[in-house]
Order: C-alpha cells, then sequence, then structure tokens
C-alpha cells in the first residue's frame, strides 16, 4: 500500500484460533491487539506492521507494510539545450510508471505542459522540448504519479540560426554594344 505522507491508512487485521494478538510497528513494540480489529493512523513514514497472535494449538504472524513515495528527483537531461521540439531524456529517480507530467517555467515565471501522462521505467522519461516564443532558459520538472514534485533541470532552448540570405543576379544580354539595352535581374530569399 502507498500513501503520501500526511495521509490517512486502516490497517486492518483478522486471526483464527488466537486469544492473545500482539502489535509491532517497525519492529517496535505497539501494544497487545484483539484478535479482529482495524486502526486508523497519520502516516509520516514508511512502516512495516506486524501482528503476533498465540493460541492454545501454537503461534502466526502477519505483516503488511505501507510505503511513503519520495518526490521524483531530476539528475540530468540529456541533452541539456537543443531547438524546440528536439528530443529530451530527463533522467532521475522516483517517476511513477504512468501519469507522469513535465511542466517548464521560463525566466519570466510563465509556465507551461511540457507533456501530460508521460509513462516511465522509474528512472527516465522521453519528452520533445517546449516551443517556447524566445530562446533562452526553462526549468523543467516532474510531477510523478503520486502528485509529487521534483526539482527544476534547466534546458536551454537554442533556436536554429536563420539561414544566411541568397542572393542571384543576371543580365540579358550579358554582351551589349555600347550605347545598347541590357536588363538586369535580380531576386533573394531569407
Amino acid at each position: 500500500t502507498t500513501v503520501v505522507s500526511g495521509g490517512s491508512a486502516t490497517i486492518t487485521w483478522s486471526s483464527s484460533n488466537a486469544t492473545v494478538c500482539t502489535a509491532y510497528r517497525n519492529g517496535a513494540y505497539y501494544g497487545s491487539k484483539p484478535t479482529s480489529g482495524s486502526e486508523s493512523y497519520v502516516v509520516t513514514q514508511t512502516d512495516t506492521w506486524r501482528l503476533d497472535c498465540t493460541g492454545e494449538e501454537g503461534a502466526g504472524s502477519a505483516s503488511v507494510t505501507v510505503t511513503v513515495p519520495t518526490n521524483p528527483a531530476i539528475t540530468y537531461l540529456a541533452p541539456s539545450s537543443g531547438a524546440p521540439g528536439a528530443g529530451v531524456w530527463i533522467y532521475g529517480s522516483g517517476f511513477s510508471a504512468s501519469g507522469n507530467q513535465v511542466l517548464y517555467r521560463d525566466a519570466t515565471g510563465t509556465t507551461g505542459t511540457v507533456a501530460s501522462g508521460v509513462s516511465s521505467n522509474g528512472t527516465s522519461i522521453y519528452v520533445t522540448a517546449p516551443n517556447p516564443a524566445a530562446n533562452g532558459a526553462y526549468y523543467v520538472k516532474v510531477i510523478n504519479g503520486n502528485g509529487l514534485s521534483s526539482n527544476e533541470m534547466t534546458f536551454t532552448i537554442t533556436a536554429p540560426a536563420a539561414p544566411a540570405p541568397t542572393i542571384s543576379i543576371s543580365a540579358n544580354p550579358t554582351t551589349v554594344v555600347s550605347g545598347g539595352s541590357a536588363t538586369i535581374t535580380w531576386s533573394s530569399s531569407n
């Protein structure tokens, strides 16, 4: 069972042929418990609960773990810069198998979504770079499927430079007797 820190979990237990049960939380004595019941608590850490019960015919034990997920963490981006729409790998930890969101923020504080519902193997996510209005630094973060946010990592948008202008010029005819007429034609692009 996975519960975000500060959330609530209910531990439910039952036993048969038992007369006495004792609960342990992370190996520490938690108290005597009835042979069946439930108890809710506020989760602040990963806990392993164990219930030991004894009866006339012997003893038994059962356990359950309530896991607190950790925030995702971005270690690095590969590449760390590129043109809008370029492919980017986000490497780190704590990414959910599905349901990740990748967000960005620019230097002015404007935010946007790079991708939603992104799948991961837990340590990497593949997305395409945002297509913002301007070149510059963009701060990328991941919100995993549990709603937990990662640190930010910088991706620099470097749109390709505009191509140099191309010019063509011609004369017709190219050889003219002095005083004759010639037509000059030209064109340019970019």
